[in-house]
């Protein structure tokens, strides 16, 4: 499958991390308990899929002019202790990294993270928000069950899956349903054989009439199989209206109901996505 081929970070064409946005705000989706907590988020550059609903697709190619520093030198400290203040660097414990993708910069991680606590050495919870695809390659799992056995007494590391059933990867074909479906089931497999013994996991699942049937599918899938368990660790979320929406107001309040039933009805977590409640994007 060549459109999940493992990134050979050798190569000079290869995208170097970089930090493309940054900010601290409440948790509003996960993480291990961590809703309603300050949290730093770093985003990273580039992704391997191109979803049309994508709500940060600056992020997608990677482009240099969006690069704000590099994420895995020096850099990033300096920067860090540029834009956050002593208070900051006091009282926040947890930080996500964001994309983009992630994964893509894996081989980075070691750096980043060291990076990271440098400037902020009360950090002790990451969370990484991933399509989670490229775990579909068994080398990768294992190579970011290293890194976590490397960080155990230091990060708790969560992974936040948000699979994108209805998006498009990169520069190639549309995949079918069945297709994507086969992924993620390897995807989850390898969670569950590698890496479930030291990294938490949630995967989230946004709710609407639309989502629904393809969205159960990979759920009853997880739960049949216990590749994630217990079954609270999937999360519904509701669909978020276009903030131009004319009556978003009502839209959002039912979409918040119904997502809050949905999650009720089948003994799942209702993630109520804070941020966005409280204008704090």
């Amino acid at each position: 499958m060549d459109y999940l081929q493992i990134i050979d970070t050798t190569k000079d064409d290869y995208i170097k991390p970089h930090i493309i946005q940054h900010f601290k705000s409440l948790e509003g989706e996960g993480g291990n308990n961590a809703v309603g907590i300050t949290t730093l988020f770093l985003r990273l550059n580039k992704c391997n899929c191109s979803c049309h609903f994508c709500d940060t697709s600056f992020s997608i190619k990677g482009e240099d002019k969006y690069n704000l520093v590099r994420a895995d030198t020096e850099e990033l400290v300096s920067f860090l202790l540029e834009n956050y203040n002593e208070e900051d660097r006091k009282h926040i414990h947890s930080c996500s990294i964001t994309g983009g993708e992630p994964l893509l910069h894996l081989d980075s991680f070691p750096a980043i993270f060291d990076r990271i606590q440098e400037a902020f050495p009360g950090i002790d919870q990451i969370i990484i928000e991933t399509n989670g695809n490229l775990l579909y390659q068994q080398e990768n799992a294992v190579k970011l069950l290293k890194i976590a056995a490397k960080y155990s007494d230091k990060l708790k590391l969560t992974l936040s899956i948000s699979p994108k059933l209805n998006g498009r990867i990169s520069y190639a074909n549309k995949v079918q349903d069945d297709k994507i479906l086969d992924i993620y089931n390897t995807v989850f497999k390898n969670y569950r054989d590698y890496l479930s013994c030291i990294i938490e996991i949630q995967v989230k699942f946004v709710h609407s009439p639309e989502l629904q049937p393809t969205n159960e599918r990979l759920m009853n899938l997880i739960i049949n199989e216990r590749y994630v368990w217990p079954r609270t660790k999937i999360l519904v979320m509701p669909f978020t209206p276009s903030l131009k929406h004319p009556e978003f107001d009502r839209v959002w309040k039912e979409s918040k109901d119904e997502a809050a039933k949905y999650a009720l009805k089948n003994y799942l977590r209702y993630s109520p996505r804070i941020h966005i409640d409280r204008g704090m994007e």
